[in-house]
């Protein structure tokens, strides 16, 4: 059995094809735009060969802004699955690709959502692992893209604003478990903290003066304070105020980056 070791971490390309005896071909690859799928079609030759798996080795980034918003719905499945009958690892790597840059948009947008990071990443490595064909791996991922739209999309169902939503994951996840009237009474102090900070997140600099970081934080203190009592205990309110104000000083205005509390 042949193993396909493909490199895209960097600007230089590797294509390593090893036997259990060692590497026996590596093709070293360049493209001015970075390794790229164009490159692949270089190659088809060597995949077609009896591979037992493909080590992906560019890794799912964790943070950091991203490069553009990647809209799931323009994904031409039609298209891919064409693709994959007659290139089946290319319309992988194409379909994995999208895959890793929404799920990076989506955990920088609400951390609440790492959890689809350790998803993506155990599909992969059980692809590159050779414990998962090309066929399976193909299937998974359009059923994880498929998740990652409804999830995308949860806002609208919850009748809220995608960083309203946000601020309610944080107070939720992963407790407390809310009855139905108090989900409507976070929503609304969701609601409420957004409306509220808009103008003092907006102010220059607001994170390096003390005067307004303590408004800042007096502000989500009181707001808070109108979560339902029963089911935040002092002990967890007062964690979900420091999570809260964790995630407004590191994502509110005057880092680079979109407003939070900014409508659209």
């Amino acid at each position: 059995m042949l193993t396909l070791a493909v490199d895209t971490t960097a600007e230089f390309g590797s294509i390593a094809l090893a036997d259990t005896e060692g590497v026996r071909e590596e093709v070293l690859l360049h493209s001015p735009e970075g390794f790229s799928g164009v490159l692949f079609a270089q190659i088809e030759a060597l995949l077609d060969q009896n591979v037992l798996g493909v080590e992906i080795t560019a890794p799912v980034p964790m943070d950091g802004p991203s490069a553009g918003a990647i809209d799931l719905s323009t994904i031409d499945f039609e298209l891919l699955a064409a693709k994959f009958a007659k290139t089946p690892r290319t319309a992988v790597d194409e379909l994995r690709d999208q895959a890793e840059k929404k799920v990076q948009q989506m955990t920088a947008q609400n951390p609440t959502r790492l959890d689809l990071i350790e998803k993506l990443e155990k599909l992969i490595d059980a692809y590159n692992a050779g414990t998962q064909n090309v066929q399976e791996t193909f299937e998974k991922l359009k059923a994880f893209i498929k998740t990652l739209s409804e999830e995308d999309s949860r806002h609208v169902r919850e009748e809220l604003t995608k960083d309203e939503l946000t601020i309610y994951d944080l107070l939720t996840r992963p407790e407390p478990k809310l009855t139905k009237d108090q989900q409507v009474q976070v929503k609304k102090v969701a609601r409420e903290l957004l409306a509220s900070l808009q103008d003092k997140v907006s102010v220059l600099q607001w994170r390096q003066r003390q005067q307004t970081r303590s408004d800042v934080r007096w502000t989500i203190q009181t707001v808070l304070n109108d979560l339902p009592e029963e089911p935040y205990p002092e002990d967890l309110w007062k964690a979900k105020v420091e999570q809260t104000w964790d995630f407004v000083f590191a994502h509110a205005a005057g880092q680079t980056g979109p407003t939070m509390g900014a409508r659209p």
